[in-house]
């Protein structure tokens, strides 16, 4: 899931929906792009990434994948086709 999230952060520093800085938390993030269409799209990601990375749960398959799923379908929503 770290792996999905900072392509995620990436994808939307590379489309200057952001500004990517190293020290800048997720909640700054959430607030640059408060206005946007995609921000509650944004925001239940990052709700559901801290989840599993803050929380110390397990992610197991099922969890994974509907993770997936999301970041797969917010990057479509942004335009991006993978490349």
């Amino acid at each position: 899931s770290f792996m999905f999230f900072l392509k995620f952060i990436q994808l939307l520093d590379k489309k200057n929906f952001i500004v990517w800085q190293r020290y800048k938390t997720n909640r700054s993030y959430l607030q640059e792009c408060q206005q946007s269409d995609f921000h509650p799209s944004f925001k239940e990601i990052t709700a559901k990434y801290e989840r599993y990375w803050f929380g110390n749960r397990l992610l197991n398959q099922s969890g994974f994948e509907s993770l997936q799923s999301d970041f797969l379908d917010f990057f479509k929503k942004i335009g991006y086709n993978g490349k």
